[in-house]
């Protein structure tokens, strides 16, 4: 991130270096799917035959994170985010499984590893984004316990790809608490002393689109902690630092040091639903004066993103 060049303006212009990620979720793979299982079904089978079922989808949801992946190195883009569903209920508190309990984890270990080493010959950054429930910073330790054990998860299967532990393939958590709060700072710091140290090097963190963290408050609370900022154009201008969308892109930009920021792009659903995302963009993502992966959050998602390709020509 050496000689950042800002242009000081919140036009929605084409930028030769943005490139392009695919959230979770790819349309274009037709019927294949990630499969669920939630903790209720999963009590109503033998718990035999329900350990079977949750290694079967465990390895097929590993084996579609691949495809995914394939599919980003034919289409031009350049970032996958793995849905943190990828393996459903192994840190559930009754059960606390790990990845080698599972019937199949020879095959998971092996697809994961396989999966990583062609993201990485293909240049293909790979990230989690845990729901906002998972709260590092909560007032009550058995959640923050809980959120240590899914975010430490997603840092193990990153492990387990080969990926480097550090930003470049990033967890992406949100605060989602008023610092105001009695014990704040010492629930965060709580929170983040239970992570693993792969976890921690990951860290990366958003700007919420209500409430106290915008992106300039974020900054600033951060900047101690050493933690980026994976900024969220729509949640700034949902939540606004009051200052320019580019200025705020910037601070976040300069935490990310070396690394190229991964920053997230959508836009509103309509003007009585604007924290809901489109189905497609309208706007190319902005430009910024520097090179940064566009995490498009559209509902269309890899058709959202073709349609940009085609405006942009970044195909």
């Amino acid at each position: 991130m050496s000689n950042i060049t800002l242009h000081y303006s919140d036009q929605y212009k084409v930028m030769g270096d943005v490139k392009y990620g695919l959230c979770c979720i790819c349309l274009s793979l037709g019927e294949r799917h990630m499969r669920m299982l939630n903790y209720a079904k999963f009590c109503k089978i033998k718990k035999d035959a329900a350990l079977i079922k949750l290694s079967e989808i465990c390895l097929h949801n590993a084996e579609y994170v691949f495809d995914a992946i394939k599919f980003c190195s034919q289409n031009n883009i350049s970032h996958f985010r793995i849905s943190s569903s990828i393996f459903p209920l192994l840190t559930h508190p009754d059960l606390l499984l790990k990845i080698s309990d599972l019937k199949d984890c020879d095959k998971i270990f092996s697809v994961l590893k396989r999966a990583g080493s062609f993201a990485g010959k293909n240049k293909i950054s790979l990230s989690f984004h845990p729901s906002q429930y998972t709260a590092i910073a909560s007032s009550k330790t058995g959640v923050r316990e809980s959120a240590a054990r899914d975010i430490n998860l997603n840092a193990e299967i990153l492990d387990l790809m080969g990926t480097p532990k550090n930003v470049s393939h990033p967890i992406n958590i949100h605060i989602n608490r008023n610092p105001q709060t009695a014990d704040f700072k010492h629930d965060f710091e709580s929170g983040l002393a239970l992570l693993s140290k792969s976890a921690r090097k990951r860290l990366v963190i958003e700007n919420e689109d209500r409430g106290y963290w915008n992106t300039k408050k974020l900054w600033r609370f951060l900047k101690p902690y050493k933690i980026p900022i994976a900024f969220d154009v729509l949640h700034e201008i949902c939540n606004p630092s009051h200052c320019s969308i580019a200025e705020c892109a910037l601070l976040a930009a300069k935490a990310w040091k070396n690394f190229t920021p991964i920053f997230h792009y959508s836009e509103s659903a309509s003007g009585e639903k604007k924290r809901d995302h489109s189905y497609f963009c309208k706007k190319p993502p902005p430009d910024f004066g520097f090179d940064y992966i566009c995490m498009i959050e559209a509902k269309a998602k890899d058709f959202a993103i073709k349609k940009l390709q085609l405006k942009t020509r970044k195909i």
